[in-house]
């Protein structure tokens, strides 16, 4: 593979380079992908496909010549309103990490079982998947841009404690926080 796309997944992606390669990883938010690239994020959840068998958008044409891509480029699709009522789940969960999955729904007028239902159709995750993904983006954010204690970044991003953050974080990234923070920092 040349170029490929990585889908929104829970566990780690081991790529190999060749030697000489060079890699870019260009980062574009899940509720974005069909608007950017005419495929929907669902249809990429836990996959890895090559760039070139994307349908032929222009911005799939662009991203292979290496040219700039337009966030706006299929901006005249409106939303569904799954994908409405994913965009303010999303966005809830951002501000709120320690919010019960239970009560999100509540949050905006739906059942449980319709907000599962919908983050399925749009992202092919469960909102639990996508809490799970926030606090782990979250995370090394924090680690890499604050001296937060580790206790203090398990607290902000939504963990029961610090052992909590440092299992899901080996389990998802194979590193500990400590390991990610001097990596992070060091760029290594």
């Amino acid at each position: 593979m040349s170029a490929f796309l990585a889908g929104p997944r829970l566990t780690p992606l081991p790529v190999t380079y060749p030697e000489g390669a060079a890699c870019l990883e260009w980062s574009l938010p899940a509720l974005d992908v069909r608007r950017v690239l005419g495929v929907s994020a669902k249809e990429l959840s836990g996959r890895v496909v090559e760039l070139n068998a994307l349908p032929a958008s222009e911005n799939v044409k662009r991203a292979l010549d290496g040219g700039p891509i337009r966030l706006g480029e299929a901006a005249g699709q409106a939303l569904s309103a799954d994908e409405g009522l994913v965009r303010a789940a999303w966005s809830w969960l951002q501000s709120n990490p320690h919010c019960a999955l239970c009560e999100l729904g509540a949050c905006f007028g739906v059942s449980r079982r319709r907000i599962q239902q919908a983050f399925f159709a749009v992202l092919g995750l469960s909102p639990k998947q996508v809490r799970t993904l926030l606090r782990y983006e979250r995370a090394f954010a924090l680690l890499s841009a604050s001296r937060l204690s580790l206790a203090a970044i398990a607290h902000e991003t939504g963990f029961s404690d610090q052992s909590h953050m440092t299992r899901e974080l080996k389990r998802f990234s194979g590193l500990t926080p400590q390991m990610a923070r001097k990596a992070l920092l060091t760029g290594h």
